[in-house]
């Protein structure tokens, strides 16, 4: 095989800007770590003044609004869990407002001293919600007889109709999905969480999508659907098809994520790579949107080392194969329990304070521990097209029968053998034997953690008054290199996954959790002994029983969508 010198040229141009992006984006997470004696640079105040709105709205769209769908009994939530059991629901008006109702729609209101705050489905750091979503859809019974890119609004439950598509040019798009299927892209406007975190927010925001990722694949299990990451569009062609290739400026949307959705039944690896047609993309660019994007901000901050490192991790494309988890559907862990999904879904909340008294049953425990371990079946974390990059640190305060102390998930079956090759000598790595067979649950020092599990958390008390807290440990310069500098937002974004099955089956004992952003990066890893950017925390949590503030009044989520367009707050 000849290789001409313009070749070897192009090469050396790529590795040089691949190593560029790489050093960009571990300069960028060495700088926002949080430190006992200074924190990762912001404003360090709030300006109220320039405080963002938390929606976006495309004003002159036409809105398609979608219909409250009554939250059910069933399906139960550990129904979710039980392979292929749920028979898939019809494409149709109904299905679709089910999935945003249960997925990323608001959830209620909160009043209090006049001042009124919504809460939604999918949790955000700060409650900022940068993640904005869309819909890539064909005929959709009941709702639209043309294919169409729409803007999902969460503050009306409604559809934003922004461009049809030509029948042709959706059919040669939809080729690589099953019948039924449609595509949801997501977007992140980091302006809404740098307002009030400063440079650390592009971590947020991609937590923040994982999060989001997660609420849409629960909802697709709720359905009988099924949801996979697309990984082989460039989020360039994605702000194509989505349209947000035309904002500028710090509320520009920055397109992210593209998940297929489709009935359960058509397996991950029946699907065809996705591409975008050259001519949808010249159609997309040409043809006009419907709507404008609300401004959301006189004024801005910015920071410019969000820019550099959401240019370093922007998404190339390609056609990688999907890691696929082992085969099989998992194994039973515990009688069905009449304990409503949808319901879960909808009355999530993040605790404020925790009681620091409740006590979680071992078995209740470990049931916990298995549905954060990735198997086909997950109805999560089948979505992601990976081999698992996080094992989690546990900090166990309360559990009954377990002593307390510091414990160690394996949630990627390799993880063990490097963690206790590299972690301090002292750490016992025993196997917790009352665990279940499958359940790789190792216990490091048995002692009392919760001041350490405080500390760490930047001196939250939360840490410390759960039953349980945990740091999330990423594989993270070797994996990085490995796949590039745009998995460093995956990272992330599997870490929000595992937050978000963490929220869900804290609702479901009856308890509450809480994700927390603010730790101290560095005095984690070196409670192990970890001393390099081989592995790295990325995200704490920490579930137990939530104590509730009786002077905020509550408020449903849409008693506001009689208010006329030109009234929104």
């Amino acid at each position: 095989m000849e290789i001409r010198a313009d070749d070897m040229m192009m090469t050396s141009e790529a590795d040089g800007s691949i190593k560029e992006a790489l050093a960009v984006v571990l300069d960028y997470h060495e700088r926002t770590k949080h430190h006992k004696d200074r924190y990762a640079r912001s404003l360090g105040y709030l300006d109220w003044d320039t405080q963002p709105i938390p929606y976006r709205f495309y004003e002159g769209a036409e809105q398609l609004w979608l219909a409250e769908v009554p939250v059910e009994e069933t399906p139960y939530y550990d129904d979710l869990y039980g392979g292929e059991g749920l028979l898939p629901a019809a494409l149709n008006a109904r299905s679709v407002a089910q999935f945003f109702y249960d997925s990323l729609a608001l959830a209620g209101w909160k009043e209090f001293r006049g001042a009124k705050w919504s809460l939604r489905v999918n949790p955000s750091s700060g409650n900022l919600h940068p993640t904005e979503a869309y819909l890539i859809a064909g005929p959709i019974d009941g709702l639209a007889k043309t294919p169409a890119v729409y803007h999902y609004s969460p503050f009306y439950h409604a559809l934003e109709e922004l461009r049809t598509m030509p029948a042709l040019m959706w059919g040669e798009l939809s080729e690589a999905l099953p019948p039924g299927g449609f595509l949801v892209g997501l977007t992140s406007i980091h302006w809404r969480e740098s307002w009030k975190y400063g440079e650390r927010a592009f971590r947020y925001s991609q937590i923040d999508l994982g999060h989001a990722l997660g609420a849409l694949a629960f909802a697709a299990s709720a359905l009988g659907w099924r949801i996979r990451l697309v990984e082989n569009l460039s989020d360039r062609d994605l702000g194509t098809l989505l349209g947000v290739d035309r904002q500028s400026g710090a509320e520009a949307e920055q397109p992210t994520a593209l998940v297929a959705v489709y009935p359960r039944g058509a397996r991950p690896r029946q699907i065809k790579p996705l591409a975008a047609p050259k001519c949808l993309l010249d159609y997309s660019r040409s043809a006009p949107l419907a709507g404008e994007p609300n401004e959301l901000s006189v004024e801005h901050q910015r920071w410019n080392v969000i820019d550099e490192v959401e240019r370093a991790t922007r998404h190339s494309g390609g056609n990688a194969p999907p890691w696929t988890p082992e085969a099989g559907a998992p194994q039973p862990d515990g009688r069905t329990r009449p304990v409503s999904a949808r319901k879960l879904f909808r009355e999530r909340r993040s605790a404020q304070m925790m009681d620091g008294e409740a006590t979680l049953e071992r078995d209740d425990f470990f049931r916990l521990l298995r549905r954060l371990t990735p198997h086909p079946a997950h109805p999560v974390f089948g979505m992601l097209p990976w081999r698992p990059a996080i094992n989690l640190l546990l900090f166990v305060h309360r559990v009954r029968d377990l002593d307390p102390g510091l414990y160690f998930l394996a949630r990627e079956p390799g993880a063990l053998d490097v963690f206790q090759g590299l972690t301090r000598s002292d750490l016992a790595w025993k196997r917790v034997e009352s665990a279940p067979a499958d359940l790789p649950l190792y216990v490091l020092a048995s002692c009392d953690f919760r001041m350490m599990a405080q500390q760490l958390s930047c001196n939250q008390d939360i840490a410390a008054q759960g039953v349980f807290a945990a740091a999330m440990l990423a594989e993270f310069e070797p994996r990085l290199r490995r796949e590039g500098a745009s998995f460093y937002r995956r990272l992330f974004w599997e870490a929000g996954t595992i937050g978000q099955a963490l929220y869900l089956e804290a609702e479901a004992l009856g308890m509450r959790g809480t994700g927390i952003g603010c730790f101290f990066d560095d005095p984690t890893h070196e409670l192990l002994g970890l001393g390099d950017a081989r592995f790295q925390s990325l995200y704490h949590f920490t579930v137990g029983r939530g104590v509730d503030d009786p002077r905020l009044k509550s408020i449903p989520a849409y008693a506001h969508r009689d208010i006329p367009l030109g009234e929104r707050g």
